[in-house]
């Protein structure tokens, strides 16, 4: 590509300064088009070995668009010869780009079945370990000596096989930068198997999140090499169909694309949206052939109905639910600073101290407050009445305590799926109140203060 840029140009002379000086490449699409379109010297000679690959990857994103626009072809072009590898380098990206329907359709499979796996995994090993073996719900005695062994594997685990993560906090959808490696996609999977079994109080969305991204980055590498966008459009298939699967639902996982966009400050647009939803669509088919069954996340159907006082409710709800992100982050705060400065500058004092806040948490909280919370949230429902509003207060209170004593003391888990929880035990409360609450109506108005508050706080993701 750099056979076309001519120095003696105005711009073709712009571009060479800024790169000769390392500087970013910010121009218009038809600005690259024509600086190259008549361009005839080569600047290979002249710029660095490093700004030559700056330099390519720059212009050619910009001439894949333009040049599509302009519809160029090899025998109307009267340009001289140095166009050719322009009109070559196009041809080949738009044979790659008409592979990437496949792509996200084989990423989405993947996800889904990775999904499928893992919280199968959780599930039955925390059946078999906490109810099971030890019958944790009637042996109650039993929670803080199991939470600090498993907390002993857990961070051994960590400790021998990714000791650069041990001063680090696990995040959800943010932050997770991964390399295209299968072997660190097991070893994802296997840390965030021992976190969430050895009774973390967080959500396996920072877990699965890395864990699709190395899928998404590894196929990338494979049959894109070198193609970033390319690479950009397998990551946001991998995560709408890693939420499709969480939900079971199509809408949420092409809303995801949404929330997706924001993180990376990029426009909407219709390729984007067809992308979602071939990556849902595959996500919820491959679910529905291997696991036809409840999604991960289950609350009760309330319906669409909405009455006048099911929106004041929400309203208060989400007054509330802005509160607790804010309680959430000043707690994990404090709970930081606890072992920052505690001196433990080992990792077994570490896994000792935080097995041990964890076990005390749940036996003060009862089995409501322990895991994800995704499984307590109907026995939750149905206990509310016999708990009422200062034992729902309690549960709600030692709950953002776990949530942010697993976070801040090394534990992997996001904290999306936990501070769901959390919102539901305020619309149990709001119901206690008002037995007519809308649920499903009352949870995504607590929920939207949650995402208010985390504009600012930035704790969850």
């Amino acid at each position: 590509l750099l056979t076309v840029v001519n120095p003696e140009t105005p711009m073709g002379t712009t571009i060479f300064r800024r790169y000769r000086a390392g500087k970013n490449l910010v121009f218009p699409a038809w600005t690259c088009v024509r600086a190259a379109m008549f361009g005839g010297h080569s600047l290979a000679a002249q710029v660095p070995r490093g700004c030559q690959a700056r330099l390519s990857n720059g212009v050619c994103a910009a001439l894949s668009v333009a040049c599509s626009d302009m519809t160029l072809r090899p025998r109307s072009c009267k340009h001289p010869q140095g166009t050719w590898p322009i009109l070559g380098q196009w041809h080949t990206r738009a044979v790659k780009r008409a592979g990437i329907p496949l792509a996200v359709i084989g990423v989405a499979f993947l996800v889904a079945m990775i999904y499928v796996g893992f919280e199968q995994s959780v599930d039955h090993g925390i059946t078999l370990v906490w109810d099971t073996l030890f019958d944790t719900n009637n042996k109650r005695m039993l929670v803080v000596p199991l939470c600090v062994v498993l907390g002993l594997v857990f961070f051994a685990g960590q400790h021998l096989l990714d000791p650069d993560s041990e001063a680090q906090e696990s995040h959800g959808i943010v932050g997770a930068v991964v390399q295209p490696r299968l072997s660190d996609l097991g070893l994802v999977l296997l840390l965030g198997f021992l976190s969430l079994e050895s009774g973390a109080s967080l959500g396996p969305e920072a877990v699965l999140v890395p864990a699709s991204l190395v899928i998404a980055a590894y196929l990338a590498s494979k049959f894109f090499a070198g193609d970033e966008r390319s690479r950009g459009a397998l990551a946001s298939a991998a995560l709408v169909a890693l939420f499709a699967a969480f939900f079971h639902s199509f809408v949420i996982g092409v809303a995801a694309i949404f929330l997706l966009a924001k993180q990376a400050q990029v426009k909407i647009s219709a390729p984007l949206l067809l992308l979602a939803g071939l990556s849902s669509a595959s996500a919820l088919i491959t679910l529905s052939i291997f696991y036809p069954k409840d999604s991960f996340f289950n609350w009760p159907s309330g319906g669409w109905k909405i009455a006048f006082a099911d929106v004041g409710v929400a309203a208060l709800l989400a007054v509330a639910g802005f509160a607790t992100t804010y309680l959430l982050d000043r707690v994990h705060t404090v709970f930081r600073v606890i072992r920052e400065h505690s001196l433990m500058n080992s990792w077994r004092r570490r896994a000792l101290v935080a097995g041990l806040g964890l076990g005390l948490l749940f036996l003060l909280g009862g089995t409501l407050v322990e895991f994800t919370g995704n499984l307590s949230i109907k026995p939750m429902l149905q206990q509310s009445a016999s708990l009422g509003i200062a034992g729902l207060a309690g549960i709600y209170l030692v709950k953002v305590a776990a949530i942010a004593w697993s976070k801040a003391w090394g534990y992997r888990g996001g904290m999306i799926f936990p501070t769901l929880f959390v919102a539901s035990v305020l619309v149990a409360m709001a119901t206690l109140v008002r037995p007519d609450t809308n649920f499903t109506i009352a949870l995504i108005g607590a929920m939207v203060g949650v995402g208010f508050a985390e504009r600012r706080v930035k704790i969850l993701v």
